[in-house]
Order: C-alpha cells, then sequence, then structure tokens
C-alpha cells in the first residue's frame, strides 16, 4: 500500500472517527505518553510526529511506503497501516485572486480554516499519508549510529523543572494563588489557582502542574498573544475547542517534563461522554485543536526561552 491521500471532506472524518474509536474504548487519546523517550518518530529522518499524529499513534518508529521501497526494505505480510496528518499553509492574495483552484496534484484534502487579514488570506490545508510501524518492515538498513540511551531524568529535577515554566510564566502572565477555582480571565489577563495545599493525595504535584499547565494554555489565547479566544459563552461551539486546546496542551506540557501519570487524567465516564458529544458535532474540532494546542505549547517555551535568554544576557554582562 503506497501512501493515499483521501480528497474532499474526508480527512477531519476519518481523524476524528479514529479519535472517537479510542474515546468509545474508554481512552482518552490525548491522555497519553510523549516522552522524550518514547513519542512515534520518522524512522529514516528521526523527526518526531506532532500536532494530531500524537494522538493517532503508538509510541515507535515508522516510515512512509516510499521511504521503505527507497531504503529497499519490504512490509510484512498483514502489515498495517496508520495515518499521519500534514498542514499545508497557503498564503493567498484576494485582491488578485478571489477565489483559488487547488491541483490535485498537490495532494490537498481538506480547507480546515481561512483567515482574513486585509488583502490576505491564510488557507490551512489538511492531507494525510499512510506510515508503517517497522516492526512491520523487513530487510531495513543497519544504522550508522544507534540512538543514545536516555538517562531517565529524576522526579525532583521533573518538578523544578516544571516550577520554572509556573514562575516565569508569571512574569508574561499573573498567576494569582488564593481561595480561588482555576481559571483563566481573559479579560484581567489573569491565571487563578488555588493553592498549592488544596491538592491533596500521593499526585497532588501532577494534579497540580495539570491544572497550572491547563490555564497557561488558555492565557495563550489572549489578543496580546496568539489572539486565540472568540466571543463565547458556556457550552457552545468555541468554548468546547478551547477547553480541548487547554487539554491537549497540558498533556502535551505534563509529558514533556513527565508528569503525565494515569491518576491526573480525567477519565471518567462523564468526560468520555462530552467529547464523544463535541467531536460528532463537529469532525474538524479535534485537528483544529491539536494544532492550535501544539502552537499554544511553542509559544510558552519561546516565552520562556526567550526570557530565561535575556535572563542569561544580563548575567554575563
Amino acid at each position: 500500500m503506497g501512501d493515499k491521500i483521501f480528497f474532499g471532506s474526508k480527512v477531519s472524518e476519518i481523524v476524528t472517527e479514529k479519535i472517537l474509536e479510542q474515546l468509545e474504548n474508554g481512552v482518552v487519546p490525548w491522555h497519553k505518553s510523549w516522552r522524550v523517550d518514547s513519542r512515534p518518530v520518522n524512522w529514516e529522518t528521526r523527526r518526531p510526529y506532532n500536532g494530531v499524529n500524537l494522538l493517532l499513534l503508538e509510541p515507535g518508529e515508522y516510515l512512509t511506503f516510499k521511504q521503505i521501497s527507497k531504503l529497499g526494505a519490504r512490509l510484512k505480510k498483514g502489515a498495517k497501516g496508520h495515518i499521519v496528518v500534514f498542514w499545508k499553509v497557503d498564503k493567498v492574495d484576494t485582491v488578485k485572486q478571489e477565489t483559488r483552484d487547488i491541483p490535485e496534484n498537490e495532494g490537498t484534502v481538506e480547507v480546515v480554516e481561512e483567515e482574513q487579514q486585509e488583502n490576505t488570506k491564510t488557507v490551512y490545508l489538511l492531507r494525510y499519508y499512510y506510515v508503517f510501524n517497522v516492526n512491520d518492515v523487513e530487510g531495513l538498513p543497519a544504522r550508522k549510529k544507534e540512538k543514545k540511551e536516555i538517562t531517565p531524568v529524576p522526579f525532583d529535577e521533573r518538578v523544578r523543572k516544571a516550577l520554572k515554566i509556573v514562575t516565569d510564566w508569571n512574569t508574561i502572565c499573573p498567576i494569582k494563588h488564593g481561595n480561588y477555582e482555576p481559571c483563566y480571565s481573559p479579560a484581567n489577563d489573569t491565571i487563578y489557582m488555588p493553592p498549592f495545599s488544596s491538592f491533596k493525595g500521593n499526585n497532588r504535584i501532577e494534579e497540580y502542574f495539570s491544572t497550572v499547565f491547563h490555564e497557561i494554555v488558555h492565557s495563550t489565547g489572549h489578543k496580546t498573544r496568539l489572539d486565540r479566544h472568540r466571543h463565547s459563552r458556556f457550552g457552545d461551539w468555541h468554548y468546547a475547542q478551547e477547553e480541548l486546546v487547554a487539554e491537549i496542551g497540558s498533556a502535551f506540557l505534563l509529558s514533556m517534563y513527565g508528569l503525565d501519570i494515569p491518576e491526573t487524567f480525567k477519565n471518567n465516564v462523564a468526560y468520555i461522554n462530552y467529547w464523544l458529544e463535541q467531536l460528532k458535532k463537529d469532525k474538524t474540532m479535534i485537528v483544529k485543536a491539536a494544532g492550535k494546542a501544539e502552537r499554544a505549547v511553542e509559544y510558552i517555551l519561546e516565552r520562556v526561552g526567550e526570557k530565561q535568554d535575556k535572563q542569561l544576557q544580563q548575567a554575563s554582562a
């Protein structure tokens, strides 16, 4: 089976059906572990898969059919293909071109979102391919260099690094701890958190970071940052998508710092049924939310990294 592309509106529907299948089996796909040593990667390029692909693939190494053929390898009998999604961003000059005909040879499958900026329209196009786990491939050449063993990071060090994200983000968007329910207020551009002492049990540290990361991701949507927030009310489409962005973004951050334990995840029936209902209503929500969550996490790390770089420059001045 070669790289396969579906045209029309099928891409997000097929991806969503795979997500729904996991939810119906009691598995919340954004509550997985994507730590550095277990993220799905491309066997040849060593690039990790990101965005919604983290929800579609199990940890492991994958190859496209073209890569397998180029390497002189072959698929084992009964090998199963797995879908991976790619985005293509296109800029359209709306003065010269009001509409755009998409040539089939571009491999474009679906326009999932459009953004208008004066005379330019940004069009987000979605397509996907099949990839195969290396365990289903035989005849691959030996690697020149085996990947290095990754030394586990002690728990205290993981917590320290996660706390650094929180304390640094507090200088970008205030995080107030007190007698509050956890929330982010766009009007005040402030995150409100209960005191750490309100988190109980053996997993209180992970629970705290799960909650505060959720609110930090929300805060990236402010108009002065990624400008993602739209007028919404509890329960409407915009609210649901933003909640999913925060859920996925928080899970990404927890995984990066090795704090993603099953006990911190809301996998109860009510939670799963809510997302089953939302994703059935809108078959594009999951791919949009995963992409926005990935961008939110990148933004957080960029801003915090920028701040740390400035501190280093000042310290060495």
